[in-house]
């Protein structure tokens, strides 16, 4: 009788064991899912807390976070960040951000993350007056917004990828003035923390669009964001540019008019950031700066385009309607220098025939 009793006694404490245990099970499920349901909203108020507060002199949101917990994939939707004193005119603003854990990497032991982007825009905007400008950030903020990418993007970056880029420059204090735009159709960077896996020992960089819409741009060549002092080794392309389409705003900074002129470029740049060097090769076709019946600001003004109107005969006369030049130029810890009389004799010395339209061959540089 005692031993079918401890059986049955057993029996309730099995049977109440098993009953904690499905309740602690519950009660984690249901702690999982209401974490699951909160993170997105506690994560947006943490990016929205840090982009109010942390940028010094600009101010920052996004419209709303999503989380896909089983991929480890979360989106930003609505990103847009201004300076305080210009609100009307994002600085930075992306439509969409997914965020991926790059699980290749993963396997090899480390934890990074591969972005897209799409429809992306930085606008650069100059203004007479002054707090309207938003050009650049300076040292001491860019160390506010290293935090404030921090909070968006907490691991290092794998792989970036923008799909519809625009990077705009207008200055807001001209009426009828137009933008200077260049259009990234795609933009991409891989193996940003793994570089060494390419014998140039540099992740790929590749980028295609247009400037204002017509002529063509391309970006091509590596960077090594590893180092101290980042490795790059870059080409750069613009392909017949109609340099009259932003004649309005070129003409705030410079007292010339152009009524004509197609603008190529072909430029290089190898080093690392200490130590940079480069060259731009610059093809400029039917260039025209002089308009008679045009009202001149100044006699500098009307010395300029008349001068500039004689030179592009001469030019135009022995070369074809084309002015083509070689424009070296390097930066160091002096800052960046431009060699303009090297350039000038260049142009000189390619009077009677064209420059070829190629990049230069590594073993010609300097």
């Amino acid at each position: 009788m005692e031993f079918t009793k401890g059986k049955v006694v057993n029996k309730k404490k099995l049977k109440r064991w098993f009953f904690d245990i499905e309740w602690s099970i519950l009660i984690l499920i249901v702690l999982v899912l209401c974490i699951r349901i909160a993170a997105p909203y506690i994560g947006k108020s943490y990016i929205n807390n840090v982009l109010a507060n942390k940028l010094e002199s600009y101010k920052g949101s996004i419209s709303d976070l999503s989380l896909r917990v089983i991929t480890g994939s979360y989106f930003i939707e609505g990103l847009k960040i201004y300076k305080k004193s210009n609100p009307q005119h994002p600085f930075v603003q992306s439509k969409q951000i997914n965020i991926h854990l790059d699980w290749g990497m993963l396997f090899k032991g480390k934890a990074v993350l591969d972005i897209e982007l799409f429809d992306s825009a930085i606008n650069l905007i100059d203004s007479d007056e002054p707090e309207k400008r938003q050009l650049k950030i300076s040292e001491k903020e860019a160390e506010h917004w290293s935090d404030a990418l921090d909070a968006i993007v907490p691991l290092s970056i794998e792989q970036l990828v923008s799909n519809r880029l625009a990077v705009n420059l207008e200055n807001n204090s001209l009426k009828g003035a137009e933008k200077a735009k260049i259009f990234f159709k795609t933009l991409s960077v891989h193996n940003l923390v793994d570089p060494e896996v390419h014998n140039s020992h540099l992740s790929p960089l590749k980028a295609q669009g247009s400037v204002n819409d017509h002529a063509n741009v391309k970006i091509d060549g590596g960077i090594n964001i590893t180092k101290v002092n980042a490795d790059l080794d870059i080409n750069f392309e613009i392909k017949s540019f109609d340099m009259t389409s932003i004649n309005k705003l070129l003409k705030h900074y410079v007292p010339v008019d152009l009524t004509s002129g197609s603008l190529s470029i072909l430029a290089e740049i190898k080093g690392d950031t200490s130590k940079l060097g480069g060259y731009a090769r610059v093809y400029i076709k039917n260039l025209d700066v002089l308009e008679l019946d045009q009202d001149y600001k100044s006699a500098t003004h009307f010395a300029i385009e008349w001068v500039g109107g004689f030179a592009n005969w001469i030019i135009g006369a022995l070369n074809d309607g084309m002015i083509t030049t070689e424009i070296p130029f390097k930066k160091n810890e002096k800052g960046f220098e431009l060699d303009s009389s090297k350039a000038f004799f260049n142009t000189l010395e390619n009077l009677g025939g064209e420059l070829p339209y190629q990049f230069k061959d590594s073993k010609d540089w300097d």
